[in-house]
């Protein structure tokens, strides 16, 4: 329900609405109602936002202001680049303490590189390891 949702959410839908209507032009109607539904919100920045936002997408009421809407609402982002703070770690287990700390731990060993071939099971080692738990 549009009437109970935060101030936040209301505008947040408002803004979505107008892109909507920008990028999908079948969704005017829809993107009309959620701005109906703002004029008579409780809250005074909802209302002056919907009739703000109700211009950009009514081409008769706005005129050169809806020529435009794709630019303001939709504008050509560049895609973020994402840059890993562990590029010069990567020698290190992932998650260890030498990978966290960026240098090596006491008695680190790094891990063997990993075969190119599928190695049968009569050539791999069967490590057995006992777990000693005490009960305090």
């Amino acid at each position: 329900n549009f009437a109970d949702q935060d101030e936040l959410v209301k505008l947040q839908l408002l803004s979505l609405a107008v892109k909507l209507s920008i990028t999908q032009p079948d969704t005017v109607p829809l993107s009309k109602y959620v701005l109906s539904l703002a004029r008579y919100d409780a809250s005074y920045d909802v209302r002056d936002r919907a009739r703000m936002l109700r211009r950009f997408i009514d081409p008769q009421q706005s005129g050169l202001l809806s020529q435009y809407a794709a630019q303001i609402f939709c504008p050509d982002k560049p895609k973020p680049t994402i840059q890993s703070n562990f590029k010069d770690r990567d020698q290190c287990t992932v998650g260890s303490l030498s990978q966290y700390i960026g240098s090596a731990a006491v008695g680190f060993r790094p891990l063997p590189q990993a075969p190119r071939a599928p190695v049968g099971a009569s050539q791999r080692e069967a490590v057995s390891a006992t777990l000693v738990t005490q009960v305090t």
